[in-house]
């Protein structure tokens, strides 16, 4: 408790990162990049396998957060925003059956609850769902702005204005469906992380000790 008041944790959390890979660095530059006896190089290999999970937990973490070290991202917001650019679509253009029914599918297919394991083996999959349905849908939105064009006698001007407009709100609307679908199985993804991390550290932390031990008794 008596250090609650010695800073924000985003700060320990970034001094934390930051030592987190200088501290293996300066251990290599040391050691001249050679090996040593047995137990100093199970020492090394536990300390450059809690380093790189670290590095992969950053990663992962920046999945469930807005930036590096902000705010925890929430699945209620994301829905919010969805709903706020649906509303703001349905109010500006009158889209086809074709787009309704193709971001329904993608809305379907990307917020379908499955079991964790196999949700991880899809989730390299859903950037490249995402990303080819996106192509699919900004080509109808432009026939589609083109057709109202013609039976609403709009120039040029204003019916690239639209395309534009629409564009950029679907694409926003799927890049955040696709948000959606990863935040669940990033946050259960750096709950198993953060389970597989420690015990690491503290495997590191006892082969660390164990060359000082075996000289001491020499």
């Amino acid at each position: 408790r008596f250090m609650r008041n010695w800073g924000n944790v985003s700060h320990w959390f970034r001094l934390h990162m930051i030592l987190g890979i200088i501290g293996p660095l300066l251990v290599l530059f040391h050691s001249n990049f050679s090996l040593g006896s047995t137990n100093s190089n199970l020492a090394l290999f536990s300390m450059l396998l809690v380093a790189g999970s670290g590095l992969i937990g950053r990663y992962i973490y920046t999945r469930i957060h807005f930036g590096v070290y902000g705010q925890q991202a929430s699945l209620k917001e994301i829905r919010e925003n969805l709903q706020i650019t649906k509303g703001k679509l349905s109010e500006q253009f009158k889209l086809s059956g074709t787009i309704t029914t193709k971001i329904r599918a993608i809305e379907k297919r990307l917020l379908k609850k499955r079991i964790f394991f196999v949700s991880i083996l899809l989730l390299p999959f859903i950037p490249i769902y995402t990303y080819g349905n996106i192509f699919f849908v900004v080509r109808a939105i432009r026939k589609d702005i083109r057709r109202q064009a013609r039976q609403n006698g709009w120039d040029n001007k204003i019916r690239k204005k639209f395309s534009i407009e629409a564009n950029s709100l679907l694409v926003f609307y799927i890049k955040n469906v696709r948000r959606a679908a990863e935040l669940n199985i990033y946050r259960q993804l750096f709950s198993l992380w953060h389970l597989l991390h420690m015990p690491l550290f503290i495997t590191l932390k006892i082969l660390w000790q164990l060359p000082q031990s075996f000289s001491y008794l020499a």
